[in-house]
């Protein structure tokens, strides 16, 4: 980054903002491509069947997460998928917070004075010294 005087700074909400949204949508699309638009197989009675999202949801509710992926060995599916959902969440965070950062236009955090005032201490040294 470019260097900044002391008295200039980036403000963070906006690339926290950024970063936020950013980790919300490759969230949603995440799941919706590894739950829904490709769902995953579990095993059933020596037979491969597709679980729907609804289903796993129930399963969830009625079961508890630890039991409803642990069962019909359906986390050996599904953990490589969260795996990289968690990554492409941190990276999309990441590279957003750095862009948007980037973009923040810098803010001049000096005291400026309009008029006549009296200006004592530090301040008046520092404004006779400009």
């Amino acid at each position: 980054m470019d260097q900044l005087a002391k008295y200039e700074y980036r403000p963070l909400p906006p690339a926290a903002f950024a970063a936020l949204a950013m980790v919300t949508l490759s969230c949603m699309l995440g799941v919706l491509l590894s739950l829904v638009i490709f769902p995953p197989t579990a095993w059933r009675w020596d037979a491969e069947v597709t679980v729907t999202a609804a289903e796993l949801w129930s399963n969830i509710g009625a079961n508890g997460f630890s039991e409803a992926f642990s069962e019909e060995d359906l986390l050996r599916e599904t953990m490589p998928r969260m795996i990289g959902i968690a990554f492409a969440l941190l990276a999309s965070g990441w590279l957003a917070f750095l862009i948007a950062r980037r973009a923040t236009a810098v803010v001049d955090g000096r005291e400026h004075y309009e008029g006549l005032q009296l200006v004592k201490g530090p301040a008046a040294i520092a404004s006779a010294n400009a």
